[in-house]
């Protein structure tokens, strides 16, 4: 009993080390099966410029970058992939993204139990061909998930909770483009 005991305590201590990694991209790329262009100014006619102070995901508990956060060149590759997906991407305006707070959970032991969320903020800089700002806005999204588990790891349950707060961010950026 007293075995068992010892290796139950150990799986739950070596789960704070597990490895985790970025969100995914195929749960945060916006797929645009509901979305219309309703100004045709911008179809095929945004790329992606700069991208910057995503932190990125370390892989071990021990690197101090745990909690799951793109890069500046993933966050990058499914913005684009985004506009693609809405006939959006192509060249002529200019967007820019800046991280302004990923919401991170705590990087050592935290509960995953409950409803959890990560608030994050983006700076999203839309340019015209000649450099002048169309619109600049920081976009803040929200999405509360339900962890009833009590075996799973917090940062597997932050990163769910990355993907789909990442998702929706994406998602209102593209709204606030449509309204222009």
């Amino acid at each position: 009993m007293i075995k068992l005991a010892v290796a139950i305590v150990g799986m739950v201590f070596l789960s704070g080390c597990a490895i985790t990694g970025e969100p995914r991209s195929e749960n945060v790329v916006y797929n645009g099966d509901d979305y219309t262009i309703q100004n045709d100014k911008f179809r095929d006619s945004i790329s992606v410029g700069e991208v910057s102070d995503f932190p990125g995901t370390g892989h071990f508990t021990y690197g101090g970058r745990l909690a799951p956060n793109f890069s500046d060149k993933s966050f990058k590759e499914a913005l684009e992939l985004s506009l693609k997906n809405v006939n959006l991407y192509g060249e002529g305006y200019n967007l820019d993204a800046k991280l302004i707070d990923s919401g991170d959970w705590s990087d050592w032991f935290e509960s995953s139990l409950g409803e959890k969320s990560r608030k994050i903020k983006i700076e999203y800089t839309l340019k015209q061909p000649n450099g002048n700002t169309l619109f600049s806005k920081t976009i803040e999204s929200e999405v509360v998930i339900k962890n009833n588990n009590p075996l799973m790891p917090y940062n597997i349950t932050q990163r769910e909770a990355a993907e789909k707060s990442y998702a929706e961010n994406i998602r209102l950026v593209i709204e606030e483009i449509n309204k222009i």
